[in-house]
């Protein structure tokens, strides 16, 4: 799912403001402070980020290395890091970006499906609340699980220095 707008209402359903783009914004993460959202645009191969209370865009990051498919923006506890995923279904990676310094600090590849008719994908990603490690839900399909266990979905852990 994509949407070019995000509308901003009110607790009785009134616009109050809205960020419109030229292409279409793939994720978005508020810090958990909520003064800034980062709102992730794969046609640009960038994140944006914007301060809610001036309502304007105060950063714009330009990924080189990733080439859309952009999703699941996560800000860990601080709002210094942001995580992301990025790549086809099969060959997904899980970015960690500094806003700050807007390098990439992290860079986890995900290995490739073991047998030709199994497909492995990221479903969902999420931090720990102390910033330490971002927790992972990966789903295998297509492959028949030779010990007979209901799913082949796993949850990894990968730790943040």
């Amino acid at each position: 799912l994509s949407s070019k707008f995000i509308t901003f209402v009110n607790e009785k359903g009134k616009k109050l403001w809205r960020i419109d783009q030229a292409k279409s914004i793939s994720s978005v993460s508020y810090t958990p402070d909520e003064k800034l959202i980062a709102l992730a645009v794969p046609d640009l191969n960038q994140i944006e980020i914007w301060d809610l209370e001036e309502k304007k865009a105060v950063k714009t990051i330009l990924l080189n290395e990733v080439k859309k498919n952009l999703s699941q923006l996560s800000f860990d506890a601080t709002g210094k890091l942001l995580a992301f995923i990025h790549g086809e279904s099969g060959e997904k990676q899980i970015f960690v970006l500094d806003i700050e310094s807007e390098a990439v600090v992290l860079r986890f590849k995900y290995p490739r499906a073991k047998y030709a008719s199994e497909s492995i994908d990221i479903r969902q990603m999420i931090w720990h609340p102390d910033g330490k490690s971002v927790a992972v839900l990966v789903e295998v399909s297509g492959h028949k699980n030779p010990d007979n266990i209901q799913s082949n979905d796993f949850i990894e852990v990968y730790p943040i220095p």
